[in-house]
């Protein structure tokens, strides 16, 4: 009787075209809204700085200087075509060289122009400096002081934030999608409370009424909307992963057990929502939609700067969100590997599960009806 009424709710959520929408279609949409809205940040790319050189020729010093830091898309033309060119927005800057003095010319201020400045004044600094000591100190020449001057040392080590060697702060939206959709397929529980409460339906009152224990039932029932649940964010996590190429890192395993215990966790609270308040099937729907909708958004689905807030200020609302406890592990493993952090949220997911399941099941063992 477990496995058939297993097997059954799965048809019954599968087959149903509006649950199977929410459950299955949506997240996928939502993922796709925000990878078209979030592609041109992770695109980008630096772009050469248009440059136009006067009174130079390729051979000058100061041409191969500016040649070499691969910043710049250089060009030489006269100074009047070139203004011409800076009027017309054509190009970012125009350099003269007359008399040993250097002069930028620009349109209007801006990031390119602020770095075309600042190679400049480094080139002219750089010059005086060397010029004043080959003054001051002749000897310096023999010493290959010259062959010196082009070798920097770094001082900075660079370091990773993940494992692959890359940052995509962008990825912490998609996270919000999983556990979002978590929440959200908690929903079916609604129906499988309506089949097992007598006083709901005519079918709830011959599943009561019938020999095989409730909780078996409803047990049943309740496992097969987490393997719904769970397959979901799976397929979320293939499309996310897979065909939208979201950085998600290379801890595979680790985010199916995550995806699987927010799932659980989900669908408990879900199930605990639906038996402990004692109104219509619509509005324990619209309540466990706003939740989910509020979580989310606590998750930093809206804005990252909100998660933040809440994690730096109000610790302890983030550690009861299930969304943000989802979220939280995703980001975690992306940027830490299998660590503290990934550990803490999966044992809150844990302890989570099992307290609002034994709360909904203690809850449906007591409800006792005088007829039917």
């Amino acid at each position: 009787m477990f496995f058939h009424a297993f097997k059954t709710r799965i048809k019954i959520i599968f087959s149903n075209k509006l649950e199977a929408f929410w459950l299955i279609i949506f997240p996928v949409i939502l993922a796709t809204f925000f990878y078209i809205a979030f592609s041109h940040i992770t695109a980008e790319k630096f772009n050469e700085i248009n440059l136009i050189v006067c009174n130079t020729s390729e051979s000058d010093q100061f041409y191969k200087v500016l040649k070499d830091t691969q910043m710049f898309e250089l060009s030489i033309d006269e100074y009047e075509n070139a203004i011409e060119l800076l009027k017309d927005g054509k190009v970012t800057g125009v350099v003269t060289t007359e008399n040993d003095t250097l002069k930028l010319y620009v349109g209007q201020n801006g990031i390119d122009q602020s770095i075309s400045k600042f190679v400049l004044d480094t080139y002219l600094q750089t010059t005086q400096a060397v010029t004043d000591i080959i003054t001051q100190n002749p000897a310096a020449l023999a010493n290959g002081f010259i062959e010196t001057i082009g070798n920097q040392e770094s001082f900075v080590e660079e370091v990773s934030l993940n494992e692959e060697g890359n940052y995509d702060i962008v990825s912490v939206y998609f996270f919000t999608i999983f556990g979002m959709a978590a929440m959200m397929g908690s929903t079916n529980m609604i129906n499988v409370v309506e089949t097992l409460q007598a006083n709901q339906s005519p079918l709830a009152a011959r599943v009561c009424s019938s020999p095989i224990r409730k909780s078996i039932v409803f047990a049943a029932n309740m496992l097969g909307v987490l393997i719904t649940t769970f397959i979901s964010n799976i397929l979320c996590l293939i499309y996310i992963k897979y065909f939208l190429s979201i950085d998600m890192g290379n801890h595979t395993l680790a985010i199916i057990l995550l995806l699987l215990l927010g799932s659980a966790a989900c669908v408990a609270i879900g199930g605990f929502v639906c038996i402990a308040v004692k109104k219509s099937a619509s509005f324990k729907n619209g309540l466990i939609v706003g939740v989910s909708l509020g979580f989310s958004a606590m998750s930093g689905m809206m804005s990252t700067h909100i998660k933040y807030y809440l994690d730096r200020y109000v610790p302890f609302i983030q550690k009861i969100n299930p969304v943000n406890l989802i979220t939280d592990g995703l980001y975690g493993l992306l940027f830490y590997g299998v660590s503290e952090r990934f550990y803490e949220n999966v044992i809150i997911l844990i302890i989570m599960t099992v307290v609002f399941t034994a709360a909904t099941f203690t809850i449906a063992r007591g409800q006792k009806y005088a007829s039917i």
